[in-house]
């Protein structure tokens, strides 16, 4: 099929519109300029696989032009939308297909079927549809020759376009992210600076710094303060009778200020002290009148530290003041905002990613062909993908502030290493790479064996993605190192690039990559995400490298050993002759219907009686009104919440039904309004089969 590489308006003609702005839409996602070019041609070469035709390609759609961001089967450029058939196509956000595009009359006049540019005759277009309704272009598929299209394929088509639209979201979100972290250095960069200047300034003002520490000893006397006195630079610093040292008085000059009224004492007894007048008269020189504004010092937790006065104009004082009162505020405001980012990114991608997720999952139960199930499984690693980066942003922000709990649970690193090692052999075969679990002695430990699991699939992914042709060793052993533990020392060997030294300066930064990380893709998350649970857990990682020969990298972490497993219990008496157990009744509750379709696929596939409702009042209802072992409950829902609603199945005879929320949020908030509305546990989304498994065999004991 010949194809013209050139505008599609007629004769190369210019659109008529005014196209000198730039389309709201696309702007808003960076396009097509920040468009991840490689990841959807590899999307349009399962297109165009999965349909059986040769060309496939992913147009974005702005006023007045056509941009081809990933094409596969001939060369495209931008173009004049005019006679663009996609435009038409997404006028319907339905897929559109044409067994033979030449006999549609909208397109009768096409130069892309006339014969003009191209002769189109099947065609399909999936819209790029975002979760708002709005249309960024479309995924079209075509042959010069008619042809079919079946069901399957025509499904694939539009999950296909939708995994387009996650590249796009996945896109923005870490351009965005890029940009917060360039902000958050430079606020980094600017504190340091005022630090300094801070210091420096201490000794040049001429206002008078006096400062205590919480038992009342003197810490500080900058210059200005020193002149105010007239004494030599350590003159009662580190004592707590210095008051002795100077000659302080009330603002009449006369009476000598007591102790518990000199105004640094009053600020670390009182909290602050504010406008107070004295004298200060020292024996040799005029006396020195000065307005006092001062506060105790505490640290976050309120713990007293100490007490520091300013002696000069009040105005100065108080503008100082208010300085460091905005950067407090600057400093909550950026962190509430942080929080409410990551809150609101987690809740918009997990609800989507739960219909992706599970609906690939039930799909996965049905009776495929074989290529069927590869196309189910690229489908699956894609969404797993986009998961795993949204799970790292969310881990990353967590170990950044402390707020990861590990858990304290036997395990056997040789299993935990061979799960990650069977997980990712299928990707190292492919790649034609030899990935390979040795080990030596390896005790059983105490600790996070998820976490554990979660810093291996980094560095091992990492090996085989970065890994051109050769094999990825690992090894696993434990050193004893007392009595009660041991060092976990896990080395993860490739025969990759290698990295320079300037590389292996920046490895753990976030948003950090080597040339590597930058032609394979990727967020530079991973390696920062894996440091910090490390060092949660008083380990480390130590890297070597050499260019052209390949990389190690060795976690090292010393652990508690594992208490020996008890005996596993006989089976109970009777039990051979016990009656099947009963299917469980459970009733789901979500305003979303695909959410409603997964958890009703997965619990049937687990043989569970489901019942659906579309609101937290229709549940309550249900409740009242039938017997159901578990009810899972979406926290955002119309008319009456998830939180709403199982306070109110609490308040129901309904016996121990258990109650367990469905939500998108993973920043920990919401796990405490569910505790205390009554709630037994939460399922994060997007639920898995797995989850569902667990949940139904706490229901069965």
């Amino acid at each position: 099929m010949t194809v013209v590489s050139a505008p599609l308006g007629a004769a190369g003609a210019r659109p008529s519109a005014d196209c000198s702005g730039a389309d709201a839409l696309l702007a808003e996602y960076g396009l097509p300029g920040h468009a991840p070019v490689e990841q959807l041609r590899a999307v349009t070469r399962v297109a165009a696989t999965v349909a059986g035709v040769p060309m496939a390609v992913v147009n974005l759609l702005s006023d007045c032009f056509q941009h081809q961001v990933g094409e596969v089967g001939f060369a495209g450029t931008d173009s004049d939308v005019t006679d663009s058939m996609c435009a038409v196509s997404v006028q319907d956000e339905r897929l559109r297909y044409l067994p033979d595009a030449r006999r549609e009359p909208a397109f009768a006049a096409n130069p892309w079927v006339d014969g003009r540019l191209a002769r189109v005759g099947l065609y399909a277009s999936a819209p790029l549809l975002l979760s708002d309704g709005r249309v960024l272009g479309s995924l079209c598929v075509f042959s010069e020759e008619a042809g079919r299209l079946d069901a399957a394929q025509l499904g694939a088509l539009t999950d296909l376009a939708g995994q387009a639209v996650a590249l796009f979201e996945q896109a923005k979100l870490a351009r965005e992210a890029a940009e917060q972290a360039v902000e958050a250095r430079e606020a980094q960069d600017q504190s340091e600076r005022r630090g300094a200047l801070m210091a420096a300034l201490l000794e040049t003002i001429d206002v008078g710094i006096a400062a205590c520490d919480a038992d009342g000893r003197l810490t500080l006397v900058n210059e200005a303060a020193r002149r105010f006195t007239g004494t030599s630079e350590d003159a009662g610093v580190g004592s707590a009778d210095w008051a002795r040292t100077y000659s302080l008085l009330d603002e009449d000059g006369v009476r000598l200020l007591p102790v518990p009224e000199i105004p640094l004492f009053r600020a670390l007894t009182e909290g602050s002290v504010h406008g107070q007048v004295m004298v200060i008269a020292p024996a040799d020189r005029p006396a020195v009148t000065v307005r006092c504004d001062g506060q105790a010092m505490r640290d976050s937790t309120g713990r007293l530290l100490g007490a520091v006065v300013a002696m000069k104009d009040v105005t100065e004082a108080r503008a100082q003041a208010r300085e460091l009162i905005e950067a407090r505020d600057q400093a909550l405001a950026a962190t509430r905002a942080k929080t409410a980012f990551l809150a609101a990114a987690s809740h918009e991608i997990r609800t989507p990613l739960n219909g992706v997720l599970g609906m690939l999952e039930i799909l996965a139960l049905d009776s495929l062909t074989t290529r069927q199930h590869e196309y189910v499984q690229v489908a699956r690693h894609s969404g797993d993908a986009l998961l795993s980066l949204l799970n790292d942003v969310l881990d990353l922000s967590k170990a950044e502030t402390t707020s990861v709990t590990l858990a304290r649970e036997a395990f056997a690193p040789t299993d935990v290493a061979r799960e990650v090692v069977d997980a990712l052999a299928p990707v190292a075969r492919n790649r034609g790479l030899d990935l390979t679990l040795t080990t030596g002695t390896a005790d059983a430990l105490t600790g996070d064996p998820r976490r554990l699991r979660q810093v291996l699939m980094n560095l091992v992914g990492n090996a085989v993605k970065f890994t051109g042709s050769g094999s990825i060793d690992v090894h696993v052993a434990t050193a004893r190192t007392r009595a009660d533990s041991a060092e976990l020392w896990i080395a993860v060997r490739d025969t990759g690039a290698g990295m320079t030294a300037a590389e292996l300066d920046q490895l753990f930064q976030p948003f950090t990559q080597g040339t590597q990380g930058e032609r394979f893709g990727g967020t530079g998350l991973g390696l920062a995400l894996s440091r910090q649970l490390l060092e949660l857990m008083g380990g480390r990682i130590e890297v070597t490298s050499e260019p052209g020969v390949g990389s190690t990298f060795t976690v090292v972490v010393e652990l508690p050993l594992a208490a020996p497993a008890s005996a596993p219990a006989g089976p109970r008496a009777g039990a051979a002759h016990a009656s099947a157990p009963r299917r469980p009744r459970v009733l789901v509750a979500d305003d979303n219907e695909i959410n409603l379709m997964v958890a009703r696929g997965l619990l049937a596939a687990e043989g569970a009686d489901v019942v659906t409702v579309a609101d937290g009042d229709e549940a309550v209802r249900a409740v009242a009104e039938g017997t159901f072992d578990l009810v899972l409950l979406d926290l955002q829902m119309p008319r009456m919440s998830g939180l709403e609603a199982a306070v109110a199945i609490r308040a129901l005879p309904t016996g121990g039904v258990r109650v367990l929320a469905l939500t998108a949020e993973t920043l920990g908030e919401s796990a405490a309004a569910c505790r205390e509305a009554g709630m037994d546990g939460v399922l994060v989304k997007p639920v898995r089969g797995a989850d569902v498994r667990r949940v139904l065999g706490e229901l069965r004991g």
